[in-house]
């Protein structure tokens, strides 16, 4: 799945939530919609950290400097 595709579907969960809160819908059901988004976001920035790190690793010279910002965004 590429990020575009990703970004729809948050983007479509996100419209959902709003939804669900202006229609005044069980809080039950908006929460679990709302750990659905933090999941998928989660996964999302877990597949682009990876992508970037496999970018960084994989070219003929590695920024260094680039990879430490990384690292330090991670933890």
């Amino acid at each position: 799945m590429d990020y575009n595709q990703r970004f729809n579907i948050l983007k479509g969960q996100i419209d959902g939530i709003k939804k669900m809160i202006l229609d005044q819908r069980d809080c039950v059901q908006v929460i679990h919609q709302i750990k659905a988004v933090k999941s998928s976001l989660n996964q999302l920035s877990r597949k682009y950290i990876e992508n970037s790190l496999k970018d960084c690793f994989n070219a003929e010279t590695m920024d260094t400097e680039k990879l430490d910002k990384i690292l330090k965004l991670i933890y």
